[in-house]
């Protein structure tokens, strides 16, 4: 899984935004991050799988596997619901 090209990360108003630019604007489907997310959003800037962001959130947080595995799945089938993902 991959995100697709065309957003962006940015800082609005103290909060980091997912905005969408270019062919895909569609400002509906800005998403707000906090600083997990933003770590997830970057890891899925290149190819990979849950299981190596999982791994990468362990290494850098302190947080069980479980509930790293969980967080990253919801975050990864709300981008899959918003036309995110590639």
């Amino acid at each position: 899984m991959k995100l697709k090209e065309g957003f962006i990360l940015s800082e609005v108003g103290g909060q980091i935004v997912a905005i969408p630019t270019g062919e895909i604007v569609d400002l509906k489907v800005v998403i707000t991050l906090n600083e997990t997310g933003k770590f997830i959003w970057e890891h899925l800037s290149e190819e990979t799988d849950i299981d190596t962001v999982v791994d990468a959130l362990l290494a850098e947080y302190d947080v069980e596997r479980e509930t790293a595995e969980a967080h990253v799945k919801t975050f990864v089938e709300t981008l899959e619901k918003n036309g995110f993902l590639a």
